[in-house]
């Protein structure tokens, strides 16, 4: 849903989708209307800035409304504001947000923090709120029907802890397992076969006649 969609559901106000040729017809004419004529109109003003445009305007809209304007067949549906209803909270963007144990919480790359209010319970270590924006009252949010006021807060970066590097053992030059094959001289045998039997034999025969 949408924020004007939401904004509808919360007044009790029924969105009925344009979708007749008739309908579609008006809005598209609307369109041009603002999309080139008043560009021209604009240009032929010499105006350049938004406070001209909307000094303009306030002339402008009078003199369309009764060139293009019809009067409705059916009266006016129009209803008073119920009683206790903040149309400003329901006629802004509300988007939600979760805040720390501090009542911090971030919005579009900026730190915020909820002042608590004496007349209302203590907010809990963490929650889930509405943050409420508006041209007409700034940064607020809500948080179980409450509205509590908001200040900019700013966090200090987690600073990144440097890892040891780890140091890699080197052995020496004359270290065995690096060089020792050629430091050290090998070890052979170079009796013979017969000579080997012979020594089997007086080890073991030998000890057998005695």
């Amino acid at each position: 849903m949408t924020q004007f969609g939401r904004a509808m559901s919360q007044l009790g106000i029924h969105m009925i989708g344009a979708r007749s040729p008739q309908a579609k017809g008006r809005i598209e004419r609307l369109w041009q209307t603002l999309q080139s004529r008043l560009t021209v109109e604009l240009k032929c003003q010499g105006i350049k800035t938004l406070q001209e445009t909307n000094i303009f305007l306030r002339d402008y809209i009078t003199k369309f409304n009764a060139h293009f304007a019809l009067e409705a067949k059916e009266k006016s549906a129009f209803r008073s504001i119920p009683k206790g209803m903040n149309i400003d909270h329901i006629l802004c963007i509300i988007e939600k947000r979760t805040y720390d144990r501090g009542g911090v919480f971030s919005f579009y790359h900026k730190h915020f923090q909820i002042l608590e209010r004496k007349d209302l319970a203590r907010l809990p270590h963490k929650g889930r709120i509405e943050v409420l924006v508006s041209p007409r009252f700034g940064l607020k949010v809500r948080y179980l029907g409450n509205i509590y006021d908001t200040v900019p807060c700013d966090i200090a970066k987690k600073v990144k802890r440097r890892v040891k590097e780890k140091k890699v053992w080197v052995p020496d030059d004359s270290h065995y397992y690096k060089y020792g094959k050629r430091l050290m001289e090998r070890v052979s045998f170079e009796e013979s076969e017969q000579e080997i039997l012979e020594m089997l034999e007086n080890l073991f025969l030998g000890s057998m006649v005695q």
